[in-house]
């Protein structure tokens, strides 16, 4: 079981009433509450990193891709240069 540590947040009147009200509302303490709100913004950045990551990896791969079928392009030019020479 993982261990829970304290964490003191300073908020204005407004930001409690509000934090608070939608505790009660959910039926919920302020501390599942918040606990929830980090839990999803923990998620939504690893999102976000991974979507970054993945468009990095994409421009990569195209950049490569398109080194090889120039490469392709041009050993397939020499090759049929070649058959026409022998025929």
């Amino acid at each position: 079981m993982s261990q829970k540590k304290k964490v003191f947040l300073s908020l204005s009147d407004g930001e409690w009433d509000c934090l608070s009200k939608t505790a009660e509302r959910r039926s919920e303490s302020v501390d599942e509450l918040v606990s929830e709100a980090v839990k999803k913004q923990i998620a939504a950045d690893r999102a976000k990193a991974l979507k970054n990551g993945y468009e990095e990896m994409a421009q990569i791969n195209l950049s490569l891709a398109e080194a090889c079928l120039t490469s392709d392009e041009q050993a397939l030019s020499e090759y049929e240069e070649k058959l026409t020479e022998c025929e």
